[in-house]
């Protein structure tokens, strides 16, 4: 998708200087993620902007928020295809904030230890546009889950139960956060402070929808 049809998706309710901040993060989608496949054989870079999409749709309007989002994976994916992009060319290219947020949500390994290292250092960020923004990667990923194939000595049911696992372990955690931090933070209005509370109930509404399938809810 070119940033003129993507723009259109998400004009609405976003300012011109918050469509450049998104779009700073968006030009970078082709760089890191091209020719790069995920499990079903969809082209990756699809992935992050229909997360995108799909935050928007459920009513995130934050240009950070949304920025962090469609750039989430492109330190991640560039370093596995050995294209440069170090933290410092993202903050250059984006911001200092944007790229805080993306490697927060960078993997450095795909190993159990690796996996487990990223989670911690992850929820000790406590910063709710990263929350949010993994959240709508997240939430996209759910969909995928039945296009998992097996890897290494993992079989796809193997892969796709600890998928799950992981899922509610982490995110149960991640809208508890929210849904504490929407109560204590400071906002302009009461009409913003019930926009976020919204936000949060249909970020948590739409996980518990996709894992239902397989027979789970976030706590």
């Amino acid at each position: 998708m070119e940033w003129k049809t993507f723009r259109v998706h998400i004009q609405d309710g976003i300012t011109e200087n918050g469509l450049h901040t998104i779009r700073r993060a968006f030009v970078l989608v082709d760089y890191a993620h091209d020719g790069e496949l995920r499990d079903g054989g969809k082209p990756y870079k699809d992935h992050p902007i229909e997360a995108t999409l799909d935050g928007y749709d459920i009513g995130e309007r934050d240009p950070e928020t949304l920025a962090a989002t469609v750039a989430h994976d492109v330190l991640e994916s560039a370093r596995k295809l050995g294209r440069p992009l170090t933290l410092e060319n993202l903050e250059k290219k984006t911001d200092v904030a944007t790229a805080c947020r993306i490697s927060w949500m960078t993997k450095e390994g795909h190993d159990m230890f690796s996996r487990s290292d990223h989670w911690k250092n992850f929820l000790a960020c406590k910063d709710r546009k990263t929350f949010k923004a993994k959240c709508y990667d997240r939430l996209n990923n759910v969909k995928s889950f039945d296009d998992m194939k097996p890897k290494g000595k993992e079989s796809k049911e193997r892969r796709i139960k600890r998928k799950v696992t992981e899922t509610v372990e982490v995110f149960s955690r991640v809208l508890a956060w929210l849904e504490a931090d929407v109560e204590v933070r400071s906002f302009k209005t009461k009409a913003e402070r019930d926009a976020e509370r919204h936000l949060i109930a249909n970020i948590r509404k739409a996980f518990n929808e996709g894992l239902a399938p397989y027979g789970a809810r976030l706590r």
